[in-house]
């Protein structure tokens, strides 16, 4: 019996010294506080930085947020064709010729404690030239063949071709003709700008006779190599399609003609700047067309009589 007392008595003293233990535990404070979840800011995915000035641009933004937090996401700086829906996070658009450059994009991202702030660049291209020549039906076009009626030139250089206009002025037309042909103007407009100053004889391609008409629509037509000292008309004339504005000249042709006593005038249009050009061809043009309806490299056309458009 003594020796059952005395195993109780030490096993209650072991209990209260452990009650003991964890009161004194409990009532003290603890010495540092519980760690917190650390808290990151939301990624933006960059969303596509080009596109061509005829294609459509839609893009859901994407946004990274480890915690799954709700996130807001806004635009406040928008390129001027374009447009941002926040319920969607959707940016869309469709930017046109005047479009084409960069501008800037900014999206920001907030989780309502963090917020995200990106910038970005927009590019805008021209389109390739082959997108680009779309003609419709000759006897719809505004224009007719440079020249007076009877006249027959040979396309020495057509549209989206790769020589000299593989850079520039891709869709404008290189006719061969005779040194001295009258130049008619295709369209009628108004002149504003005439260069009458480098002799024939000059084939520094930058050197060239020139003449600019301005159009009803603001697109113009540039009349370039014209013989010197041949130009009939000022700046701020009016002129009638039609009539002749000048002679056809070698100045500023260093390759271009393969025989003596050639010409050759390089006509194009352009829409309100020297940024697009555009697709021509001829109400009046008496020769083959190819497949999309442009002039032929190697052809000859000739100018046919036409009907003058209702005053």
């Amino acid at each position: 019996m003594s020796a059952v007392r005395v195993v109780c008595r030490c096993a209650g003293a072991a209990v209260l010294a452990l009650v003991a233990l964890v009161a004194a535990s409990c009532s003290k404070s603890p010495s540092a506080p519980f760690a917190q979840a650390t808290n990151y800011p939301p990624k933006i995915d960059p969303p596509p930085l080009s596109l061509y000035h005829d294609e459509t641009y839609q893009h859901k933004v994407v946004i990274w947020n480890r915690d799954e937090d709700s996130v807001t996401v806004r635009a406040p700086v928008l390129p001027s064709w374009m447009s941002f829906d926040s319920t969607t996070r959707t940016l869309y658009g469709a930017p046109g010729w005047r479009n084409i450059g960069v501008q800037a994009l900014v999206l920001t991202a907030s989780d309502g404690t963090l917020t995200t702030r990106d910038s970005f660049q927009i590019t805008v291209n021209l389109a390739p030239c082959l997108r680009r020549a779309t003609f419709g039906p000759p006897a719809t076009s505004p224009y007719v063949m440079p020249f007076p009626v009877g006249t027959t030139a040979e396309i020495l250089q057509t549209y989206c071709g790769p020589g000299s206009h593989s850079r520039d002025n891709q869709l404008a037309y290189d006719f061969r003709t005779a040194f001295g042909i009258p130049v008619a103007a295709a369209r009628a407009g108004v002149v504003s700008t005439v260069v009458n100053r480098w002799t024939d004889s000059d084939k520094d391609d930058s050197h060239f006779n020139y003449i600019l008409i301005t159009h009803a629509d603001s697109t113009f037509a540039f009349y370039a190599h014209l013989k010197y000292e041949s130009v009939l008309v000022h700046d701020g004339d009016t002129v009638t399609q039609g009539q002749t504005i000048a002679a056809a000249g070698e100045s500023g042709t260093p390759t271009l003609c393969a025989f003596e006593e050639c010409a050759v005038l390089h006509f194009g249009v352009y829409n309100q700047s020297w940024r697009i050009d555009l697709p021509v061809n001829f109400s009046n043009a008496d020769g083959p067309l190819d497949s999309l309806g442009g002039l032929v490299t190697g052809a000859f056309y000739t100018a046919t009589t036409w009907n003058p458009p209702a005053p």
